[in-house]
């Protein structure tokens, strides 16, 4: 299996729609009672140039209560 670059996030409360560059790559839409404390991947496109500027966007909504990126996110490469 060759390596691919994925988003890894630690957990967000709530919805998130997820954007690079201005293009959708992704969404979690799980309901928060399931998902606020679990992590997740989004796939980067590929080829991914890590050494070119970027600009990343994550839309989180929550019908009440707190929302948010809450734990860590970076960059990983899945399948190695």
């Amino acid at each position: 299996m060759k390596p691919t670059p994925v988003l890894c996030f630690g957990a967000v409360d709530g919805d998130a729609g997820i954007f690079l560059d201005g293009e959708k790559i992704g969404e979690q839409k799980e309901p928060a009672e399931v998902m606020w404390d679990q992590a997740f991947t989004v796939a980067l496109p590929v080829p991914f140039a890590a050494s070119t500027p970027h600009t990343l966007v994550v839309r989180v909504k929550k019908g009440s209560q707190a929302a948010g990126i809450w734990r860590p996110v970076k960059v990983a490469m899945r399948g190695e």
